[in-house]
């Protein structure tokens, strides 16, 4: 007997899409939830729970939370966050609209059956996803996101399916990038603490001029072991990468800011306006004020 394998009827039901800064000294927990949940640190420093598993918060850190796993995070004193909540079921099901909140209150009933939970990399070493995933792609990341954030609490059929389509992305996404991650870590993988330093340089330098020699320092490895390297895992050199990574974060800027185009030039690290419309038309195939334009038609249109 043929049995179907649950990830085939993936249809997320999204919860929850909430982007908030929070207070000092934030804490959550001990606690559970009835769903799943991507926590996604874009700002702020501090420690995170899942069960045993001690973990460090930094900017740009993903985590993600099954049913009913007690789990706990706060920030480092005096500090705050900047984060992008995702609540969602799997698999929509008869019960996924009348679950108010992933929180039960005490002595409220705990949702019965818990839905599909992901597999984790503990039960399936090859296929499951972690507890902390190695984001990689950020900007890719924060874009699917705000795709998601737009179009949260529209009930027409339009914006329900793009959610979803956005969410499946997203999940495809994670997925991809623990792939990446457990082929490096089963071929060379000496070499991935190095390679995260250099994706973390890159990251937290886009506004900057960034030079292979920059890259290759902060990886410290040479520059020939570090292009093969970050060929091997992320297929781009690290040169394209950057560019890649200002692309996109020049995209979320232009689809979810009123910056002027060459403000968005200064801070994705381009040296010129000049230099930016060149790319961008290169890469996404318009000029960054005909990209902004069509955008935002098209999200005018679908609230019409």
């Amino acid at each position: 007997m043929n049995h179907i394998h649950p990830l085939s009827m993936v249809s997320p039901y999204i919860r929850i899409a909430h982007d908030f800064h929070t207070a000092d000294n934030m804490r959550i927990g001990p606690t559970r939830i009835v769903d799943h949940a991507l926590h996604y640190f874009k700002e702020g420093e501090g420690e995170y729970m899942v069960g045993t598993r001690r973990m460090i918060i930094r900017p740009g850190s993903l985590f993600l939370i099954r049913p009913a796993v007690t789990f706990s995070f706060s920030a480092n004193p005096g500090t705050r966050f900047h984060m992008y909540n995702l609540h969602f079921d799997l698999i929509e099901q008869n019960d996924s609209a009348s679950v108010p909140s992933p929180y039960p209150k005490q002595g409220e009933p705990q949702r019965s059956p818990l839905p599909y939970s992901l597999p984790d990399d503990l039960q399936m070493p090859a296929a499951g996803l972690p507890s902390s995933i190695p984001l990689i792609e950020t900007a890719t990341y924060e874009q699917l996101f705000l795709r998601i954030l737009q179009r949260f609490g529209q009930t027409n059929t339009i914006a329900l399916l793009q959610s979803k389509s956005a969410m499946l992305e997203l999940l495809a996404l994670l997925w991809r990038q623990t792939e990446n991650q457990n082929a490096s870590d089963s071929s060379e993988g000496a070499y991935e603490r190095d390679l995260a330093q250099a994706v973390s340089y890159i990251h937290s330098r886009l506004h900057e001029s960034i030079t292979l020699d920059d890259v290759a320092r902060a990886a410290q490895m040479s520059k020939s072991h570090l292009l093969k390297c970050f060929r091997h895992v992320y297929r781009l050199s690290p040169i394209k990468y950057v560019m890649k990574q200002r692309i996109e974060r020049a995209k979320i800027e232009l689809l979810y800011t009123n910056k002027p185009i060459k403000t968005i030039a200064d801070e994705t690290g381009f040296a010129s306006i000049h230099s930016f419309y060149h790319s961008f038309q290169r890469e996404v195939g318009t000029s960054p004020g005909a990209y902004r334009s069509l955008v935002h038609s098209s999200a005018t249109a679908e609230v019409e």
